[in-house]
């Protein structure tokens, strides 16, 4: 069904990575459809514009901030467009977003393909009037439940809270012993390393996540030979 671009399955068929751009494969394959979802950071505050080809149909959502729940429809493709066409239809461009340097914004593409060639890409303007066609890569983090591929031997054992921490993070452990914990971004760089030492007199400890950026991290807990991830929101 072309017209209803929220029907997909539970299970994808692959799931993988946005590697050079904010763009899909080309002539690939008939009767599919796609969801492309992360967090974009902008690199400068002001005015951004976007706009999505594809062929067939798309949308392009975007949230005011990394809660996709506050996501709005912001341009579209109602038919088909050649691959990086973007004047064909009024509908696929935005109005200016007002965005904040160095913030993450959950962005969502999804897209239907019927029989014929597919494509599909996302591009902007910044508000230093440049254009990226599509969104390089590096602009993007992938969601969460695509990094945490592996969850997780010590999720009944371990607590994190509160979610989302504003200037503490606590972690407390039913297991006694010396835990390694590590808080990283989506893209894998650390910006946190502890050795905490957990007791059953002292089964909390906190973390200070006042200097983090506001946005989406990673938490890793190695205990006792055990391995733990644990998505957090710093907000």
């Amino acid at each position: 069904d072309l017209t209803n671009l929220t029907t997909y399955p539970d299970s994808p068929d692959e799931v993988s990575y946005i590697t050079e751009g904010f763009e899909g494969p080309i002539d690939i394959a008939d009767n599919y459809g796609a969801r492309y979802y992360g967090y974009i950071t902008a690199p400068q505050t002001g005015a951004y514009t976007f706009w999505i080809s594809s062929d067939d149909r798309s949308e392009l959502w975007l949230s005011t901030d990394i809660d996709p729940e506050k996501k709005v429809n912001i341009a579209l493709v109602p038919d088909w467009t050649n691959s990086r066409e973007w004047d064909k239809y009024q509908e696929q461009v935005s109005i200016p977003v007002d965005l904040v340097a160095d913030q993450q914004y959950y962005i969502e593409a999804l897209h239907k393909e019927g029989s014929g060639g597919d494509n599909l890409a996302v591009r902007w303007s910044l508000p230093d009037g440049n254009i990226e066609e599509p969104i390089p890569a590096s602009r993007i983090l992938p969601a969460p439940e695509v990094v945490l591929a592996a969850q997780d031997e010590l999720l009944e054992e371990i607590a994190v809270y509160p979610i989302p921490a504003k200037d503490k993070l606590k972690i407390k452990s039913q297991l006694a012993g010396n835990a390694s914990v590590e808080i990283y971004t989506l893209m894998g760089g650390t910006v946190i390393q502890r050795e905490l030492q957990f007791t059953p007199l002292e089964p909390e400890k906190e973390i200070d996540v006042s200097k983090l950026v506001d946005g989406m991290y990673v938490l890793e807990i190695r205990s006792q030979g055990r391995i733990s991830h644990k998505r957090i929101v710093k907000n």
